[in-house]
């Protein structure tokens, strides 16, 4: 599973060697098996000078062995003199690419956690409750929920009144159970957003008897019954995250443009952005999902350049194939946050990379 610390314990390791990053995208929906080895291999071969060849062949047998249906998308980070040797899985593709640097390579990571907030569903009605969290379109974990619905009762006038009023309590009491299971939850494990499901019904009164907390994280709801299979459940949770991860985008990306110039509170554009982490300014770095931009890297100081003569240091400025992952790197050992945005003409007229100030 991968997590934040994972990123920043990666973006902590360094090498006087070069180390390797390699994705591969291992959709076996779009290309088979076959395929999939034969596009490693060619990515293999740009790195052979570096990567001893029983580690390119590690690489190729774990694909080989290893490699499924649900995988699409694999992660390779790979130190040719020893550790570390690290591999993720995910269940949503990712871009193909390898990297030889001093660094890892991690802006695809940063995207997908951005891009995949960990959500929690709950699903149910008036007798029982499913609850699963969802991270990287892929479901981690499920609790079932039963509790038994009072039987029918034969009579009328007050004695059927009286039942009627136990039945609405049963039902309540049942609500808060599942409430304060999905609290408990979040208080353990915690997850990034809400979505609740059931009938049209019942989810207001659910709605009511949420924690404050879990309140204030609810993304949205939707129709449903307790009947339908568990992937019905995934792929209805998936389309209200989507919908909530665009509409933050594009309220991160209004905000951005509201503060440039404003008290200096954000800058946009690669230039004054660059210039804003080499000042370790940056508070929050908002990207355009896959943009890249060569530049140059000071090996002595580490300051970043869009031109080769912009460090005063008297060491050669390196060149850097994706100056943007240098940028994100540099941003992320500073305690910034990263934001990856999808497909917004916005941030594409402000220069595709921007920044909020710390000062």
């Amino acid at each position: 599973m991968l997590t934040s610390a994972d990123i920043k314990e990666l973006n902590a390791i360094k090498s006087s060697n070069p180390l390797i990053s390699l994705y591969l995208n291992t959709d076996q929906e779009l290309q088979n098996k076959e395929k999939i080895l034969t596009s490693a291999k060619d990515l293999l071969k740009k790195v052979a000078d570096t990567l001893p060849t029983n580690l390119q062949q590690k690489v190729l047998d774990y694909l080989d062995q290893e490699l499924n249906q649900e995988i699409k998308g694999l992660a390779f980070f790979i130190d040719p003199a020893g550790e570390p040797w690290r591999q993720y899985q995910f269940r949503v593709p990712v871009r193909q690419g390898v990297y030889q640097e001093a660094n890892l390579h991690l802006t695809q990571l940063e995207e997908l956690l951005d891009e995949y907030e960990r959500y929690c569903t709950v699903v149910l009605d008036k007798e029982k409750a499913q609850i699963f969290t969802v991270f990287l379109s892929e479901i981690e974990d499920i609790t079932d929920i039963f509790n038994e619905f009072p039987g029918q009762h034969a009579q009328g006038g007050w004695s059927q009144k009286r039942f009627q009023g136990h039945i609405e309590d049963h039902v309540q009491r049942h609500l808060k159970e599942i409430a304060t299971k999905t609290y408990g939850l979040f208080k353990q494990d915690s997850f990034d957003r809400l979505i609740i499901a059931g009938s049209k019904e019942i989810l207001p009164d659910f709605k009511k008897a949420l924690h404050p907390d879990l309140q204030s994280r609810l993304a949205g709801d939707f129709a449903t019954e307790l009947f339908q299979p568990t992937e019905h459940f995934l792929q209805e949770s998936l389309k209200v995250a989507e919908k909530v991860e665009r509409e933050k985008e594009a309220e991160l990306v209004k905000e951005l443009g509201d503060n440039l110039g404003v008290g200096n509170k954000a800058v946009s554009g690669v230039r004054d952005t660059l210039q804003a982490v080499n000042d370790k300014k940056v508070m929050k770095l908002v990207l355009a999902d896959g943009f890249t931009q060569s530049g140059y890297n000071c090996p002595s100081c580490g300051l970043l350049g869009l031109e080769a003569d912009e460090c005063g240091c008297q060491d050669e400025l390196e060149e850097v194939a994706d100056l943007i992952d240098e940028m994100m790197q540099a941003a992320i050992a500073q305690g910034a946050r990263v934001e990856f945005v999808k497909g917004s003409k916005e941030l594409e007229d402000l220069g595709n990379v921007g920044a909020f100030l710390r000062y």
